[in-house]
């Protein structure tokens, strides 16, 4: 039974020059995601929307940490007349730094900025699905003439 599920139809039934048929509604709905003008405005609308959110995160503090450690041991001759001499030691170190730029005159201006562009791609990809839709009905139109 599952064979027959996924058995090709007979070659008598299909013409092999049968030209695939789509309805209107389908070629609208992938005319909506499939252009590539379609696909380049939605990329610049999540370009602008990683935009917003680095002009955001200037609100974030940064914090760097640097941290080291050794360990060094030393067996020394002096002088043949004395005996060795054996030292160890244990290095370490630690840093860490907080940043954050309490006042920033542009840091409103960017913010509004980026929000408005993300605005203006979105507009942008509306304007691309409609074109791309408003070519796909001419299409359908133009092929049932």
């Amino acid at each position: 039974m599952g064979a027959a599920l996924f058995a090709r139809p007979a070659a008598a039934t299909v013409p092999e020059n049968a030209v695939p048929t789509i309805t209107l509604k389908e070629a609208l709905r992938r005319a909506e995601t499939d252009p590539p003008s379609v696909l380049v405005a939605a990329a610049a609308v999540q370009s602008a929307q990683a935009n917003e959110t680095l002009a955001r995160s200037g609100w974030i503090p940064s914090l760097t940490a640097e941290a080291q450690g050794g360990y060094s041991y030393d067996n020394r001759i002096i002088a043949s007349t004395f005996p060795k001499i054996n030292s160890s030691s244990i290095l370490t170190s630690a840093d860490a730094t907080v940043d954050w730029l309490g006042l920033s005159v542009s840091r409103f201006a960017n913010i509004d900025a980026a929000k408005a562009a993300v605005k203006a791609r979105g507009f942008s990809r509306e304007a691309a699905i409609r074109q791309a839709m408003l070519i796909a009905a001419e299409m359908y139109v133009r092929a049932y003439a």
